[in-house]
């Protein structure tokens, strides 16, 4: 059996978000930082469309797309590091959902259990901001919104 040569590899064109993307990206320390724009979870955005219709897409996604290829359907990039605007291509991986929330109760993160109705009064008369309150609950500050919404807790006065 004999192995056919492959000419050399020709890389990959990058995509214009791509283009912008690794100049936006601090890599002195073990985390790479996104440091440009980020998203009220600490997630790195990149603005990127054409034709008038801009998108906004999150930056670990698009390091992984340059670094890996193609995101598979239903799939997220989730981070080792737990860093949100890390975008260093070896604290990424593939997972579902379903990974993401396994891997955020393994780690310890997030809130395991119900608030009291006392809490969610306090939520929802508190005049702090939503990550204060998030801080201070072990909520994600989503969470802390369909409290204060009343998309959630529905039956506390």
């Amino acid at each position: 059996m004999s192995r056919r040569q492959i000419g050399p590899h020709k890389p990959r064109r990058l995509t214009p978000a791509e283009d912008r993307f690794w100049p936006k990206v601090d890599k002195s320390g073990d985390c790479w930082l996104w440091m440009s724009y980020r998203n009220k979870n600490g997630y790195g955005v990149l603005a990127s469309g054409r034709h008038g219709h801009q998108v906004d897409e999150l930056a670990h996604r698009i390091a992984w797309r340059a670094t890996n290829g193609p995101i598979p359907e239903g799939l997220k990039v989730l981070h080792h590091c737990d860093n949100p605007p890390c975008v260093r291509p070896d604290h990424l991986f593939l997972g579902t959902q379903a990974d993401n929330v396994a891997d955020m109760a393994a780690k310890g993160r997030g809130r395991h259990g119900r608030l009291t109705d006392d809490e969610v009064r306090f939520i929802r008369s508190s005049q702090l901001p939503q990550r204060s309150l998030a801080d201070l609950f072990n909520f994600s500050p989503s969470n802390i919104s369909r409290v204060q919404t009343r998309d959630t807790y529905r039956r506390v006065a």
